[in-house]
């Protein structure tokens, strides 16, 4: 797993990068990305957490970031943006030999 400045032994446990789990998930949320609030005779209304604003990981979760971008915005990426985002990467990382 390349280092980063920031990056502690925390952050390499990769419960981490999962929303399932305590340790990555927004508490506030339980990882959902939304507060259900139950109305009592109408439907149920689903508003976008404040906490990780729909996000579902938690701050330090998405304080990691690899080249600008966080667990958050790699996963929500199309397959296309992924190939070129992680070509770059391994482009960079074999000519700078890391």
């Amino acid at each position: 797993m390349p280092t980063y400045p920031n990056q502690n032994q925390e952050d390499k446990n990769p419960g981490r990068f999962s929303f399932n789990v305590k340790g990555g998930r927004c508490e506030n949320c339980s990882g959902d990305g939304v507060i259900n609030i139950e109305m009592q005779f109408l439907p149920d209304v689903s508003i976008s957490c404040d906490s990780c604003k729909g996000k579902r990981y938690n701050r330090e979760a998405l304080e990691i970031e690899v080249r600008g971008k966080n667990i958050s915005d790699i996963l929500s990426m199309s397959v296309d943006r992924h190939l070129i985002f992680f070509l770059i990467y391994q482009a960079l990382k074999t000519n700078l030999k890391l």
